[in-house]
């Protein structure tokens, strides 16, 4: 029973963490020692709560540690996983980020939208001198500020 129901929560996850899902990645995540590892680990953060005090903590703690640093908050529109509200919530929290929403992508990086704006920002970042980096997203057409 146990492999079970851990097989069918990771196919599940495997079918809704892309915006279109892969068949070969689905039947992966059912293979037992996979399935079991990756449902155990996400029901020991989902019964700590993910270690958060309440809900707000990942905003709040944000807004409080990471206000002067420069970020590039890569969500993708489809993603069922984390919903596009919670990258939002936490961009009006955190002044200089800046929020790219991937029309084509959902959860994971390996998805054509959320990858594309990776490498943007990075080769934004890596081509800015240390210390201007704010400048640098400002400057940057590549990646816009998502209001």
């Amino acid at each position: 029973m146990q492999l079970a129901a851990a097989q069918a929560f990771s196919k599940w996850e495997a079918s809704c963490s892309r915006l279109v899902p892969e068949p070969a990645s689905v039947a992966a995540a059912e293979e037992p020692a996979f399935a079991l590892n990756r449902s155990r680990i996400e029901c020991h953060y989902f019964v700590h709560g993910g270690w958060f005090e309440g809900d707000d903590q990942l905003i709040r703690d944000a807004a409080a540690h990471l206000a002067e640093i420069p970020t590039v908050l890569v969500q993708g529109r489809y993603d069922c996983v984390c919903p596009p509200v919670t990258a939002y919530d936490l961009h009006k929290a955190y002044p200089l980020s800046r929020l790219v929403m991937s029309a084509t992508a959902g959860h994971v990086s390996a998805d054509a939208g959320n990858g594309d704006a990776i490498r943007r920002a990075i080769a934004i970042f890596g081509a800015a001198p240390r210390g201007t980096e704010a400048a640098a997203l400002d400057a940057a057409a590549a990646v816009p500020t998502a209001e």
